[in-house]
């Protein structure tokens, strides 16, 4: 499983701001896309939550996100 942000198409500067600069993360994750599609199904996260509410895909655990940590 992918999952993507739109702030990971961003660069971070040195205060760990994310900031645009040009579209080659863009490109780049269009390029990947077409390239998984070619042997992937691509869903939403809405169709995967769907698809999970009804148990035709299933998880084989989860995390406690306040487990998540930052880093900078």
């Amino acid at each position: 499983m992918l999952l993507l942000h739109s702030w990971s198409l961003l660069y971070w500067d040195k205060n760990g701001y994310g900031v645009y600069r040009d579209d080659k993360r863009i490109e780049d994750f269009r390029k990947l896309v077409r390239q998984l599609a070619k042997d992937y199904d691509i869903i939403t996260t809405e169709d995967f939550l769907d698809l999970h509410a009804r148990g035709k895909i299933t998880t084989s655990h989860t995390v406690d996100l306040a487990a998540a940590e930052l880093k900078r």
